[in-house]
């Protein structure tokens, strides 16, 4: 049997599991055409694939589709589309930060310049991705929910992602933690315990 027609065979099984909602034989298709092609039509035939197995609520294809289409866009609404996929990925896969970061980012600083920034979408991305694990991401978050930066203010879950940031050594978040404790915001106050999230800034700035 040909290389061809052994490829011709997976596909016609993948196929069908595909389209009966199987985001994996999607994800599978895509990387059978060829995901890693230079060749711009290939990549595009993958695309495909991949955008299929997002559309049934594979996160991997989601995110595999939204870098895809970031590097192939040539239209704005095509950059909005990758966004989108992007953020789906954040939203279907709760155990990883990355997608949430790429969308935030995307959504913050957009690549196409005919597109306006969207800083609320990317406040509730960037809050994703410090509850998954990114410290940097906290203190940017925390501080929009607390000041009502195109969100609305919402100290509770300000104080909740500076605490997360500073538990992961971000020194930002420790000093923004440390004076909404010291001012009794979202929780309450404590002018010791403040004084120790100070003092864990310093520490931290001193370690790097």
């Amino acid at each position: 049997m040909t290389p061809e027609a052994g490829e011709s065979l997976v596909r016609q099984e993948l196929d069908p599991l595909c389209e009966g909602g199987n985001g994996w034989a999607c994800f599978r298709l895509s990387r059978l055409v060829g995901w890693y092609s230079t060749d711009e039509e290939i990549s595009r035939r993958s695309l495909v694939e991949l955008e299929r197995g997002c559309k049934v609520g594979f996160a991997p294809a989601c995110f595999f589709a939204a870098r895809s289409l970031f590097n192939l866009r040539k239209t704005p609404e095509e950059y909005l589309r990758a966004l989108d996929m992007m953020e789906r990925a954040c939203d279907l896969d709760s155990s990883s930060p990355l997608p949430c970061q790429s969308a935030a980012s995307a959504s913050f600083y957009p690549r196409d310049k005919t597109i306006p920034s969207n800083p609320a979408r990317a406040t509730r991305l960037y809050a994703l991705a410090c509850e998954r694990g990114i410290p940097g991401d906290c203190a940017f978050a925390a501080h929009a929910y607390e000041v009502g930066r195109d969100v609305r203010v919402d100290v509770g879950k300000a104080r909740h992602l500076y605490e997360l940031g500073c538990e992961m050594d971000e020194g930002d978040a420790c000093i923004g933690l440390s004076e909404m404790i010291m001012d009794g915001l979202g929780g309450p106050e404590d002018p010791e315990l403040a004084a120790s999230f100070a003092k864990r800034a310093c520490d931290i700035a001193y370690m790097h």
